[in-house]
């Protein structure tokens, strides 16, 4: 629980917020209903923070039913690969592990992976990948183009952010890591303290 980390709140309020985020997330209530169920047991939060309390505790549970969900399909998924959003406000923690892939049969747990959310508000995805056709259909990954027409490769973020203005990427990079990254002397993972 995200909850956990914060340090503003009595234990009484913590055990409410777990309470009504229970709740509201076994009710099946979307963001709103559930930031004002929190509203009700912690009545001094802000209402922006008591929402990104409850989209980052909802997408935390979504992400662990995923997860199990892709990890009890195994014979038909091979891994996750961790999918940020590609836009301006995707900070650089997620930008850096965009696009990274983890197997189940190196790591059956992959517990080498980030936890997702990594931080609140955060937006990012883990997506599954299958074996291979070959494995699975008896079509290899040569002759699959015949079966599915051209397939063309996904972008991660730093090759989406090669693709941008370069006042988007100074925008989302500063001046001095802009001209880093845009004449090639920086890689985004450069840009991030792990």
């Amino acid at each position: 629980h995200w909850t956990d980390r914060i340090t503003d709140m009595t234990a009484d309020v913590r055990r409410g917020v777990r309470r009504e985020l229970a709740a509201g997330i076994a009710a099946g209530e979307g963001i709103g209903p559930i930031q004002r169920r929190i509203r009700k047991v912690w009545t001094d939060i802000p209402i922006k923070r008591a929402e990104a309390i409850a989209r980052t505790e909802v997408h935390n549970v979504s992400t662990r039913v995923m997860f199990d969900t892709y990890n009890a399909n195994r014979n038909v998924i091979r891994g996750v690969e961790y999918l940020s959003t590609l836009d301006r406000r995707t900070c650089q923690i997620c930008m850096n592990d965009d696009g990274k892939k983890y197997y189940f049969e190196r790591d059956p747990n992959v517990a080498s992976r980030p936890f997702i959310p990594q931080h609140p508000r955060c937006r990012c995805v883990y997506v599954p990948f299958t074996r291979i056709r070959e494995d699975l259909f008896g079509v290899s990954e040569k002759s699959k183009g015949k079966f599915l027409g051209p397939v063309e490769r996904a972008s991660d973020y730093g090759q989406w952010l090669g693709r941008q203005t370069a006042a988007t990427v100074r925008g989302i990079l500063g001046k001095k890591g802009s001209e880093l990254f845009l004449t090639g002397k920086a890689k985004l993972s450069s840009f991030v303290n792990n």
